[in-house]
């Protein structure tokens, strides 16, 4: 009865029908289209992130032994150690070969350190210094 009563409602008014269609059709379509784009936004974000920094997920930082235990067993810790802080150039660290190969550095120009006395220096701290160095310069 009140199906009736609503279907013969909308066919006395054709034209706000085809409005009232309309505008349910169009709110359908930018909701989906707002979903897709929203997700490929999150893939192509999840990308970027992977193409920069590598496949790792956490860090843990000044962390006891027995908190490593912690780690997924399938996971593969490596090691980075911080030798310090500065307020212009940020964090100094040594890191071992396998956080090298995960984390997708690529150097620019020259080698990876071979002593204790040679680093890298990320493109973006180049800036922090009066003179651009150059390979082999003391810093």
């Amino acid at each position: 009865m009140l199906r009736q009563i609503a279907t013969s409602g909308l066919k006395g008014r054709r034209r706000e029908t085809r409005i009232l269609l309309v505008a349910l059709s169009l709110a359908f379509f930018f909701v989906a289209v707002s979903f897709v784009l929203l997700d490929t936004a999150n893939t192509n974000r999840t990308l970027q992130r992977l193409s920069t920094f590598g496949q790792w997920q956490a860090v843990y930082i000044n962390q006891p032994q027995s908190e490593l235990g912690l780690i997924d067993e399938n996971s593969e810790p490596v090691q980075v150690q911080i030798l310090g802080r500065d307020d212009r150039a940020g964090l100094v660290a040594a890191v071992d070969d396998d956080f090298r190969q995960m984390s997708h550095i690529k150097l620019i120009e020259g080698a990876w350190p071979e002593s204790a006395y040679e680093m890298v220096i990320e493109q973006g701290q180049l800036s922090h210094f009066a003179e651009t160095p150059q390979v082999g310069d003391t810093v």
